[in-house]
């Protein structure tokens, strides 16, 4: 399991891709950003590093958050 505050920055998420950051981590972060703040889109992207892609999605997202 990810402890979360070794990726989690004060203005951003920064790991090593896939060990600490992957799409699935990705994901989990996204939707709880959502269901925290309550917005329904958000933006993502990667710097020019070639693992930045193995992340997942680059660019505007409409999210819906998963129900448990």
């Amino acid at each position: 399991m990810i402890n979360l505050s070794d990726i989690v920055k004060a203005y951003d998420v920064r790991g090593i891709v896939p060990d600490e950051l992957n799409p699935e981590v990705a994901r989990a972060l996204g939707a709880a950003f959502v269901t925290v703040t309550g917005v329904g889109e958000l933006a993502a992207g990667h710097d020019m590093r070639e693992s930045g892609p193995q992340t997942g999605h680059r660019g505007h997202l409409r999210v819906v958050p998963q129900s448990d």
